[in-house]
């Protein structure tokens, strides 16, 4: 899988995946059924601590079968926490312009959000 990492053109800011973690852990959850939670956010959010270590120890950035599993992660997360539509937006948009990514992998996870 092709590495999503072009130096020159790299936005600085907060790596992708440690915004991410932020991002959620900071997220209000309005959802109270345990299982759910356990399921559509705890385990959500280990996976994601996973893929952070690995590209952390490795010093890379997400290729861009982990750029879509990280949408989809934060996707499964926020709408198990039921945050709104709106809400959810205005997340993602705050992890793109705060992140440490490039064009292409902007548009990766734009057309995957």
């Amino acid at each position: 899988m092709k590495n999503i990492k072009e130096e020159a053109k790299m936005k600085k800011g907060i790596p992708l995946t440690s915004k991410a973690l932020g991002i959620i852990a900071c997220t209000k959850n309005s959802n109270w059924n345990e299982e759910e939670y356990l399921e559509g956010v705890i385990k959500p959010y280990r996976i994601m601590e996973e893929i952070n270590g690995r590209l952390e120890s490795e010093g890379r950035y997400p290729n861009e079968e982990e750029a879509v599993e990280i949408v989809n992660l934060i996707k499964l997360i926020f709408k198990t926490k039921k945050l709104p539509i709106e809400d959810q937006k205005e997340r993602f948009q705050e992890l793109i312009n705060e992140s440490e990514i490039n064009n292409e992998l902007k548009n990766i996870l734009i057309s995957n959000f």
